[in-house]
């Protein structure tokens, strides 16, 4: 899977690849490219678990009305899919022969300051799958954890 991280700049959210197994498992250069808004799992995760405040700063940049309704049809939808991350802990999304993981990592005062995400191929159903799946989910969202963790620490201590 492609495994990258994605951070706020200025009014966007940027997304940095850090391992992708078609590039030899090296990072990306340059870094950082445009997250697109209301698709991908960063951008998503971002919107689920920002302040509102934050949430309301990029919904003004980029509207639900021009940019969201044509993958999610209504806001209600959306909103429902945030809702369902928000009490998961993290953003599972199927796309056509995809899978899409992020897990949101937190600073001081619980602050989101970036997530983590997988990208898989979509595999055929099965107990199989689901395994490799749960795993891959496991493995992201205590990477965000620990990383969570540290980003909280107070310097020093």
């Amino acid at each position: 899977g492609i495994l990258s991280l994605g951070e706020v700049r200025g009014d966007d959210i940027l997304t940095t690849v850090l391992v992708d197994p078609a590039h030899g498992g090296l990072p990306e250069r340059p870094l950082g490219r445009i997250v697109m808004p209301y698709a991908m799992a960063l951008s998503l995760c971002f919107q689920a678990f920002w302040l509102p405040a934050d949430r309301a700063h990029y919904e003004q940049r980029y509207p639900f009305s021009e940019f969201g309704r044509g993958i999610w049809g209504n806001a209600e939808t959306f909103e429902s899919f945030l809702g369902m991350c928000r009490s998961k802990g993290h953003v599972l999304r199927r796309v056509a022969k995809s899978v899409r993981i992020a897990a949101p990592i937190y600073g001081r005062e619980r602050r989101l300051i970036a997530a983590l995400a997988l990208s898989l191929p979509g595999e055929a159903d099965g107990p199989a799958a689901e395994r490799r799946l749960s795993t891959a989910l496991q493995t992201i969202t205590k990477a965000a954890d620990s990383l969570s963790t540290r980003a909280g620490e107070v310097p020093g201590n």
